[in-house]
């Protein structure tokens, strides 16, 4: 309905200014006129308003009123909840307001002819008994200026004096009614009944429906989810159809697929042998040795697929004689060039044998393949496990190679196959003693097994079988004396190892430290080696550059390490190099004066790999002050980035994507905040290349050590504070150094960190 017919005429403006469109004037209406109106869909309030239209206190209330009946009958056929009038002018506020249910607002102009406070109690207390209401909320807004939001609070009931008192001191007052009507009798009993049925019966049914909508949410969001794996298991499956077929490739080797059993879930068991009988590459045979299964279902199943395949041959015990048995047993039954290992629940992808054929064709020396895998949960794949490619160090800490696994047949034959005593890690045992004989290791960055979790599966839970962890305890333990190196081996978490090595002598190690002015961080760093560090066959060089803060040249003059000064622009390699021809140790120690020491066995816990001749250089776990990492290893090539440290902000007690941060693995580079390197393999690469002034001369150095061959070793078990650019500002990185180390590693780049799946990104 237009507002033009509703309103009175619109105020002045300031100045004498009027709107450009006024509203028609509207007289007030008289006395008859407003008592018809009373009898509207609002009762006794109606009759209020209309007392005070006809008294002046309301400008065009007699429209209101006109307003309240058309908004009732409105209501009902058109489901209009409520109706409002707003006075136009310079303030455009609403008048008052009426709905459907009696719910009624009003607000009365502050002028002149205003009801006095006893008449404003006799009309609300006569207009409430009328209506047979009463107020559930009772509201005044005072101030209403501009468009700033009016303070609201709740008003005593109206026969409160001070109150209303109140009231009548504010510019704008504003009165909100919920009438809540009297029920006596029989319908009364009706309402009372059927809320009292919706609180007993009704609430806890709406509940009980919330709940199964969130549980069928729940279970279709994780259809959802299963629906996505499933189509991308299509995807791979499709992606390997497309693949070169066998006959097309030259080398086309024959597999022996190694499967112990007993008493095996013969629907898993199933789901095994289907899985490789679903294999895009056809050459191969399953040996299947049964350790005396006695459940009638997993026999008959054994039996069928016997009977449908020639290329599955099973062999029965009497008896259950151990895994390790069942597997030589398996093995004594292969005749293919390489054996496979599948657990008896677990599954292939259906493009595993290809892909290892694809590998054997781009290398056929290799002699050991393995491949990224997944878990099996409810028939579904989760927890993909991302790995590095060959990683010794990384090894010796847990078995990340697993599965799948292929060896050549003649590697496995040669180490004597699987050992009695060392159940649950028989196959870390076998690996071990593999990895002595061979180092032409392959692998697969492509999920090609699926690791099944189950209530007594290790996938599941470490903890569910205890005598694993011990067990590879034992075969590490043995590894050590056959390779006779002299290290003790400490369990660190269930399956998880430190091998830690005892050092030969007492070699010396040179600390370098390269400082400018700064006293709060060169101070810390010194007196926390003084103070914290056990290993003391040590020496400490700073390198000086051009300090000239008073505090800082007092204190290098007065401590009795020695100082080595250097004028010039700032060259971080050449620094370096320099301080090493001062140096005497047998061993170098590069470090930020912005590092401050934790552990007290930390030169101990770089050094135990410093001295092994296969590594180059050795890294720390270096904390942010906050206790977040800082340094964890850095990679390479990865999503177009030359450098990247992993890890970066994660909890100094989180252990990282695949337990990183808490074993000693092997890294592509390191950072030159904390750095150690035995100096005869230092001279050996030429030292720090002096062309990178600033930024990546650490990175090129890892990797010329690489390039000659050499291990880069991170330990998490030498632990320093680093205040990241607490020496030098982020945007101290230098463009040329980038645009040399871009070029310099252009084709090592482009293949990516070999210590960093691709399947990761940056983590």
């Amino acid at each position: 309905m237009a507002s033009a017919t509703l309103m009175g005429p619109s105020p002045a403006r300031p100045g004498g200014a009027r709107r450009r469109h006024t509203r028609p004037e509207v007289p007030a209406p008289s006395r008859v006129t407003a008592r018809r109106r009373r009898k509207t869909a609002t009762g006794g309030v109606a009759d209020l308003l209309t007392r005070w239209a006809d008294t002046g206190y309301w400008r065009g209330t007699g429209e209101f009123l006109d307003l309240l009946r058309q908004g009732a009958e409105t209501a009902t056929t058109a489901r209009r909840s409520q109706t409002r009038v707003r006075r136009h002018g310079p303030r455009q506020r609403w008048l008052g307001s009426a709905s459907e249910d009696g719910e009624l607002g009003l607000t009365m102009a502050s002028d002149g002819t205003r009801p006095s406070v006893e008449a404003l109690m006799a009309d609300v207390s006569a207009a409430t008994a009328r209506s047979r209401a009463v107020p559930r909320a009772v509201f005044w807004t005072r101030g209403i200026e501009g468009d700033r939001t009016p303070e609201t609070s709740p008003v005593p009931s109206p026969d409160s004096r001070s109150s209303l008192l109140a009231l009548q001191a504010a510019r704008w007052d504003t009165w909100q009614y919920d009438p809540v009507p009297r029920r006596k009798g029989l319908i009364g009993v009706v309402i009372l009944v059927l809320k009292s049925a919706y609180l007993l019966i009704l609430r806890p049914f709406h509940r009980e429906l919330l709940r199964r909508q969130r549980e069928l949410n729940s279970h279709l969001i994780e259809a959802l989810s299963r629906i996505d794996g499933d189509v991308r298991a299509l995807k791979r499956t499709l992606e390997a159809s497309r693949r070169q077929k066998p006959e097309a490739v030259q080398y086309t080797p024959k597999f022996s697929i190694i499967m112990p059993v007993w008493n095996t879930n013969p629907a898993e068991l199933q789901s095994a042998i289907q899985s490789l009988e679903a294999q895009t590459y056809p050459y191969w045979e399953l040996c299947i040795s049964d350790d005396g299964s006695d459940k009638d279902e997993v026999l008959a199943c054994l039996k069928r697929f016997n009977a449908l395949d020639q290329r599955i041959r099973v062999r029965h015990a009497s008896s259950r004689s151990g895994i390790a048995v069942a597997s030589n047993t398996a093995l004594a039954m292969a005749s293919g060039e390489f054996v496979a290992f599948l657990d008896h629940a677990d599954e292939l992808a259906p493009h595993a044998l290809q892909r290892v054929v694809e590998a054997l064709n781009a290398d056929p020396s290799l002699d050991l393949i393995y491949s990224d895998e997944d878990h099996l949960e409810d028939g579904h794949a989760v927890q993909p496990r991302y790995k590095p490619d060959w990683s010794p160090d990384l090894f010796l800490s847990y078995n990340y190679l697993c599965h799948f696994t292929v060896i050549r047949r003649s590697v496995v034959e040669g180490v004597g196959g699987f050992r009695e005593g060392y159940d649950g890690a028989q196959d870390y045992d076998l690996l071990l003693r593999v990895t002595e004989r061979t180092d032409r290791i392959g692998h697969i960055a492509d999920i090609l097994y699926h690791w099944r979790k189950s209530t007594t599966s290790v996938a599941l839970n470490m903890a569910n079988k205890p005598s694993a962890t011990e067990n590879g305890k034992a075969a590490l333990e043995d590894a050590m004396r056959r390779r006779s190196i002299d290290a003790e081996i400490l369990v660190i978490d269930a399956g998880q190892y430190r091998v830690r090595r005892r050092i030969h002598g007492n070699p010396s190690v040179s600390v370098i430290i390269l400082t400018k002015d700064r006293l709060n961080y060169v101070r810390p760093c010194v007196e926390s080696i003084r103070q914290k560090t056990t290993y003391t066959n040590h020496e400490i060089l700073v390198m000086d550059h051009e300090s000239r803060d008073p505090a800082t040249i007092a204190y290098l003059e007065s401590e009795p390490f020695r100082v080595l000064r250097y004028t010039g622009l700032f060259n971080f390699s050449r620094m370096n190099n320099l301080a090493v021809t001062s140096a005497g140790g047998e061993y170098l120690l590069f470090l930020n004066n912005d590092t401050e020491v934790i552990t007290s066995d930390w030169i101990q816990a770089m050094l135990e790999h410093g001295q092994r001749a296969e590594v180059g250089a050795v890294g720390a776990k270096l904390l942010f002050p906050t206790g977040s990492v800082q340094h964890a290893g850095i990679v390479i090539g990865v999503d177009g980035r030359p450098s990247h440290h992993i890890l970066v902000g994660a909890s100094s007690q989180d252990r990282g994507y695949e337990n990183y941060l808490q074993v000693i693995r092997d890294c592509t580079a390191l950072t030159g905040a904390c750095l150690m390197v035995r100096r005869k393999v230092f001279e050996e690469v030429g030292g720090f290349d002096e062309t990178f002034a600033v930024t990546f001369g650490d990175v090129d150095l890892c990797l010329r050590l690489r390039q000659k061959g050499y291990l880069n070793v991170w330990t998490p078990f030498a632990v320093l504070y680093h205040r990241e650019f607490g020496t030098r500002s982020p945007g101290d990185a230098n463009r040329e150094d980038h645009a040399k180390f871009v070029t310099r590693w252009a084709e090592v780049l482009s293949r990516g960190d070999p210590h960093f799946n691709p399947n990761l990104g940056l983590i």
